[in-house]
């Protein structure tokens, strides 16, 4: 759950857990009057909604083979950059032969959208919103066949494994080039063994 504090407020974990409270039971009140489906379309509340991940991933991929989808986990990506990165511009189907000089200016951009001194929530908070999301984070790993999207359910699957598959799915000849990310990111190909291997 992220918060964009309003005009006034103080980001401090006490208030943060008390906007929690008051965001949770906004929701089991828009679930009483309109109903789950409602809630969800105007985002009510806002900032929780925004972490059902797997309520607006449904119609995506209802919609679009699932190919052309790639999602990324942004505790990935902190880990693994360069590697995301290049999974990114594979999937895009971009150029990808930069050079160490080249790549090192794309990683070197100005990062947008950052949050500035942010601090640890309270544990009595993090039990809240782990208990509220557990549901859709479940359901979101079996639609992702990824394990990783459980976060604190027992997550196993190796970092960046996500990126550098889908990335294989669109384009397996350019995936079969880069051999050596693969094996340099761990990666367990788990259903799509069989093909992996044929391209090996």
């Amino acid at each position: 759950m992220c918060r964009r504090w309003a005009k006034g407020e103080t980001g401090t974990p006490e208030v943060f857990h008390n906007r929690t409270v008051k965001d949770l039971k906004e929701w089991n009140n828009c679930l009483a009057k309109k109903g789950h489906g409602q809630c969800l379309r105007y985002y009510n509340p806002q900032q929780l909604v925004k972490g059902m991940y797997s309520e607006f991933l449904d119609d995506w991929m209802a919609n679009f083979p699932r190919d052309q989808l790639l999602i990324l986990r942004n505790e990935d990506y902190k880990v693994a950059q360069e590697q995301h990165m290049m999974a990114v511009f594979k999937f895009l189907g971009v150029e990808t032969n930069l050079t160490k000089p080249q790549l090192t200016k794309v990683m070197a951009m100005e990062v947008k959208n950052v949050q500035k001194n942010k601090k640890v929530m309270l544990p009595e908070t993090r039990k809240l919103l782990g208990a509220f999301y557990r549901p859709y984070n479940q359901k979101l790993s079996k639609l992702m066949k990824d394990d990783r999207y459980l976060w604190d359910y027992g997550s196993t699957s190796s970092t960046a494994q996500a990126a550098v598959q889908q990335a294989c799915l669109r384009k397996p000849s350019q995936c079969d080039e880069d051999r050596e990310l693969r094996v340099g990111l761990g990666l367990q190909y788990g259903q799509h063994r069989q093909q992996y291997n044929r391209l090996a």
